[in-house]
């Protein structure tokens, strides 16, 4: 009887500790459908591009935030692979009051000399602990 008492007591001081410190976050929130293109259908790309040509004004990235809860964070970190991997932008995107499902994008703006030839990334990370990131990698001729 002892050994049950101290079993009892472990599992009770177990999650008492968990609900004290915070612990214990769940979010059913995900993103999915990353895309890369050169023009936007509503808020989301129309077709995933790996590459791209000419010189568009734009390269957006979108993807579906699904499950969200109100205020969700999503993240879009944009690289160009030079001599060496180099980050052009970040921006951290709120989805607000929008409902749990919605799509995101984000886009890069055509430098004043043009896309310079290349490869690039766009990382789309979900600011909730334990979610991985999308991560689309594009080239530019």
């Amino acid at each position: 009887m002892k050994k049950k008492h101290y079993v009892l007591i472990f599992i009770v001081a177990f999650i008492a500790l968990i609900v004290y410190t915070g612990g214990c976050e769940f979010s059913s929130a995900s993103i999915s459908d990353g895309k890369i293109c050169t023009s936007m259908n509503g808020s989301a790309c129309s077709s995933d591009n790996s590459v791209i040509t000419g010189n568009p004004s734009e390269i957006y990235a979108s993807c579906e935030l699904k499950y969200a809860p109100e205020s969700t964070d999503i993240k879009f970190i944009w690289y160009y692979y030079g001599q060496s991997k180099i980050e052009i932008d970040q921006v951290t995107l709120n989805s607000g009051t929008n409902g749990s499902n919605v799509e995101v994008h984000s886009s890069l703006s055509r430098p004043n000399n043009g896309w310079p030839a290349g490869d690039y990334e766009v990382v789309i990370q979900l600011m909730i602990e334990g979610k991985d990131p999308i991560v689309k990698s594009f080239e530019v001729r």
